[in-house]
């Protein structure tokens, strides 16, 4: 009747408002077609980085370890859940790994004018590398620099076995010269040929380096993505180079391949071409059985349910962790004994 209210103001003739020209929600043939949320992710974690990177008057220090956070490897150990002893830390050596990712100053290094090491900060850069830390993770002598080689050594070697690769740690006399310590060089992992297939032996040298420090900022780390981790590779590989002359016609009865990481955690390129071998390794003994690592009976979480997700969270979580630990102690080691009588 004329006048009276309309029970039903906004008709709907279809029932189904995920098939009309503006569906409330897609239909289920609409989400099928759509992209996956990695791929839209990739996207955004592609414009933040590139927002992070474009941050104005940002000290070439700064920018040079924002741009190898943004690389393969580093953080992983984000993903990291600690339902297993190898992913678990100390809170308060959770929140300096934290600081040291986000280039933040950490606590009580204000109070350190002086390393035991005997540098006195005084360029902007030293304060810096002071403040977050990053003196003490490769240039400081008393930094506990061997000992995390040694842990990522030791996680690397373990990851190998677990494919059923022997390999062998600290491989002495490989080299006929001796090292500026007095020692024949040795292999820190020694591959044996039957890995990849190949008719010798191949010697993996690791390395730890500061896309942050004044030689890597020298040849533009700030602005060429694992600057730092490519000029450590070049290095060793010329003292292999040179080595391999040495010998004469009869060569070297391996060969080498550093594995050279940033301190951020990031694989340098050469590196991550090696994990993609490792990746094939894996792929080839599992023999076409793809099963999880819950489903197989290993050891595993929701983020570290496969062979390389549990690798890659092992391998970052060990370096990060002992970063962090070894910082604590350091900060700790140098403080003026003015502090500790107040």
């Amino acid at each position: 009747m004329l006048g009276e209210p309309n029970p039903n103001p906004n008709p709907n003739p279809n029932p189904n408002p995920g098939d009309t020209p503006n569906p409330l929600c897609p239909s289920l043939p609409s989400i099928e077609t759509m992209p996956s949320q990695k791929k839209l992710s990739a996207k955004l974690y592609a414009n933040k980085r590139d927002e992070l990177l474009a941050t104005p008057n940002l000290p070439i220090d700064e920018k040079a370890w924002r741009l190898s956070s943004c690389q393969f490897g580093a953080g992983i150990w984000l993903h990291s859940i600690p339902a297993l002893k190898h992913f678990k830390c100390a809170p308060v050596v959770f929140r300096v790994m934290l600081q040291i990712r986000l280039g933040l100053t950490i606590a009580f290094t204000e109070n350190i004018h002086k390393c035991l090491c005997g540098l006195r900060p005084n360029t902007a850069l030293e304060v810096t590398s002071m403040g977050t830390g990053r003196h003490w993770m490769t240039v400081c002598k008393k930094g506990h620099r061997t000992l995390r080689h040694n842990v990522l050594r030791d996680v690397i070697a373990a990851m190998y076995r677990s494919l059923q690769i022997h390999v062998d740690v600290e491989v002495r006399g490989l080299f006929a010269q001796l090292t500026s310590y007095g020692e024949h060089k040795p292999a820190d992992i020694l591959e044996p040929a039957s890995a990849l297939g190949g008719d010798k032996p191949r010697a993996l040298d690791l390395a730890i380096t500061d896309p942050t420090s004044k030689s890597s900022l020298d040849t533009s780390s700030h602005t060429t993505a694992l600057k730092a981790a490519h000029n450590r590779h070049t290095e060793k590989m010329g003292t292999f180079r040179r080595a391999e002359a040495s010998a004469g016609g009869a060569g070297l009865s391996f060969s080498k391949l550093p594995i050279v990481f940033e301190t951020t955690g990031a694989m340098g390129e050469e590196t991550k071409k090696w994990w993609d071998q490792m990746m094939v390794i894996a792929s080839e003994t599992a023999n076409g059985c793809h099963l999880s690592r819950r489903a197989r009976g290993l050891e595993h979480t929701w983020s570290a349910n496969s062979w390389s997700s549990y690798w890659l969270q092992r391998i970052s979580m060990a370096h990060a962790r002992h970063q962090a630990e070894s910082l604590i102690q350091r900060i700790g080691a140098n403080q003026p004994h003015s502090v500790y009588a107040n």
